[in-house]
């Protein structure tokens, strides 16, 4: 049965950092023009669409109810709204500004620690291989845009990050009230229980570390290369 850190797990995480800093490289290296850039981010974000889509029928097949056609999870909601705007959106468009970092850190997270790798006796289980997917091409997808400065990080655009996260648990206090799920064992972006179990890791501790560090990643790349340019004007 695949493990955390075990070899299917180690073995999917090696193909996936050499495939995608290829893919990365080569996207950099002939997507040159506007179009040929536009044509990569939107091809990407429609197979991570295809991806989330897979994902969520495949949990629809598993336990017979409607619900989980729907995203109820940080990073299923991020996948599906992330590939939803990038489909639809320009460049460094705000909503960007907030999904190409829950990508990024959902994707991370999850490819670092798939607690649900476990589920079946082979990696290639249809959830186990669709929810690994969907979560490293969020990732993937962010860091695309990032190297390719198709979202170009901005302290002014702060903002977009705690609104959009508003959003987001506002969507699954709405999907454990509407559906009548409170209490039932069903949860929704970890808002009944924590992202890991016995940890106090809860949805508003992780929001809050989310969104420091992202601050202090806004702050670093705003005047970091400011203060040594200024150095450099004055050995100058």
């Amino acid at each position: 049965m695949p493990e955390v850190f075990g070899w299917q797990h180690l073995t999917y995480l090696a193909i996936y950092v050499i495939v995608g800093a290829a893919a990365i490289v080569l996207i950099k290296k002939f997507c040159k023009s506007e179009r040929s850039l536009f044509w990569a981010i939107k091809i990407t974000a429609l197979i991570l669409l295809a991806l989330i889509i897979w994902n969520r029928i495949g949990l629809y097949m598993v336990y017979e109810d409607a619900i989980y056609l729907i995203p109820n999870t940080f990073c299923g909601i991020t996948s599906f709204t992330f590939a939803v705007c990038a489909l639809a959106f320009k460049r460094d468009n705000c909503t960007l500004h907030c999904m190409a970092y829950c990508g990024f850190l959902g994707g991370l997270l999850t490819m670092i620690y798939p607690d649900f790798i476990g589920q079946s006796d082979t990696i290639f289980y249809h959830l186990t291989m669709s929810g690994l997917l969907h979560h490293t091409f969020a990732l993937f997808l962010s860091i695309l845009m990032f190297a390719t400065k198709w979202i170009t990080p901005s302290l002014k655009k702060w903002k977009y990050l705690p609104i959009g996260l508003s959003f987001m648990m506002t969507y699954g206090i709405f999907i454990l009230t509407f559906f009548d799920k409170l209490g039932t064992g069903y949860d929704a972006m970890y808002i009944t229980e924590p992202v890991l179990e016995g940890t106090i890791f809860t949805w508003y501790f992780v929001g809050f570390l989310f969104l420091l560090l992202h601050i202090i990643f806004l702050l670093c790349y705003t005047y970091i290369p400011k203060y040594i340019n200024k150095r450099k004007t004055k050995s100058a």
